[in-house]
């Protein structure tokens, strides 16, 4: 059997939530289809054009280098730019498509691939979809803090061509899996006779951290603040909500760390520590027990929650921030709204000042993660589904 991966990026060679779930996701093939040929087609965004192949890792992969379509193209078609950015390079490339048996799109970033691929591929071919985020909710929940109103509604636009697309395309796959029941849910809830009778959820697994259990009364965000959403969210909690948790709590510290996190702009740099582009981010999580989740982002599977929760930290967090990791609020996390700057603020300094509560959260937490995001039960959950394809 002939296998073929269609994927963004070369998840062997990237880092970031997509990458991890995509090498799970890869891994657990292999273990899977031990005997039969697996070929990874990455989809690569680059300033040049190329294709090569190699060996690597028991896999023939082959990468492409694409230049992505303007997304100016996508505004005068009825396909979403997610679907067009790379379509123009596929008859270049030096594949012989039509000699796969099973087919796996991994992230809709894939998909613009699926209505070449359709017409040739040869009979009885499987069409399988790896489903990472519901990017409709997303993209909506994004689009309605954009402030110019045209970006806005170009924003809104591209969200419901997305959702067109996926919900058309899902209808006709022989199998699909979701990273979190609640998107699958979503595309129930945007079309009332939306149905794929063989759909799996299965979530990203970590590894256990045992933390730093010596209590610090500091605050933690992690990100990737080269995104603009990730940026703002972490300037709101700065600039709008730590000046009033200093107000009650002056010896509390925020500790902002991740990629490109310099660029954050501060209106008062006081008892905040920016750690931009740091190689080990595991040495923050030792020097605060509280870690913040401002997030706007709806949909798929927040990492950084079940991470935080590995590591025993006490989350506060925006529903959106916590997104698939199952934590409830006042018991293995806090809960707050996104923009109620008193709320949030007063919910952080409560349990701050409330040692019991704070250490009965962080060990619910690391149970409920430790329970459900471990390697073997994840690993079993992919064996399952992949034997039943």
């Amino acid at each position: 059997m002939k296998i073929c991966v269609i994927t963004p990026e070369n998840p062997f060679k990237s880092y970031g939530g997509l990458a991890l779930y995509s090498r799970q996701m890869i891994e657990s093939l292999k273990l899977s289809y031990i005997n039969h040929q697996i070929e990874i087609v990455c989809l690569i965004e680059s300033n040049t054009e190329s294709y090569s192949s190699y060996k690597d890792n028991d896999f023939l992969i082959h990468e492409v280098k694409i230049k992505a379509s303007n997304k100016i193209f996508s505004l005068f078609t009825k396909r979403s730019y997610s679907s067009v950015r790379y379509i123009h390079y596929f008859d270049k490339i030096q594949i012989n498509w039509d000699t796969y048996d099973h087919y796996i799109f991994n992230h809709r970033l894939s998909l613009g691939f699926y209505n070449k691929l359709i017409k040739t591929s040869k009979p009885n071919t499987k069409f399988i979809y790896i489903n990472h985020n519901d990017e409709y909710g997303s993209m909506c929940g994004i689009a309605k803090y954009i402030k110019n109103p045209i970006t806005r509604l170009l924003a809104y636009r591209e969200a419901k061509k997305i959702l067109r697309e996926e919900l058309n395309i899902l209808k006709t796959f022989n199998k699909s899996s979701f990273i979190n029941i609640s998107d699958y849910h979503a595309y129930t809830k945007y079309d009332k006779k939306f149905k794929i009778n063989n759909q799996s959820t299965i979530p990203i697994y970590l590894d256990e951290e045992n933390g730093n259990h010596n209590y610090q009364p500091h605050l933690l965000l992690t990100g990737s603040f080269d995104w603009f959403p990730k940026k703002r969210n972490a300037e709101w909690l700065c600039n709008e909500v730590f000046p009033l948790i200093k107000e009650q709590s002056p010896e509390t510290k925020l500790f902002i760390v991740g990629r490109k996190a310099n660029c954050i702009k501060l209106n008062d740099q006081s008892n905040i520590e920016i750690h931009s582009d740091v190689d080990d981010i595991n040495i923050f999580y030792n020097m605060a027990s509280y870690f913040i989740i401002p997030e706007r982002q709806s949909g798929g599977l927040k990492i950084k929650s079940i991470e935080a929760a590995m590591n025993r930290k006490v989350i506060v967090s925006t529903p959106e921030g916590i997104s698939g990791s199952g934590l409830i609020n006042n018991k293995s996390c806090l809960i707050c709204e996104y923009g109620d700057k008193v709320k949030f603020s007063q919910t952080i300094i409560n349990v701050l000042n409330d040692r019991g509560f704070s250490e009965s959260i962080s060990n619910n937490a690391y149970e409920h993660t430790s329970s459900n995001f471990n390697f073997n039960k994840v690993t079993e959950q992919w064996k399952t589904f992949w034997s039943n394809t």
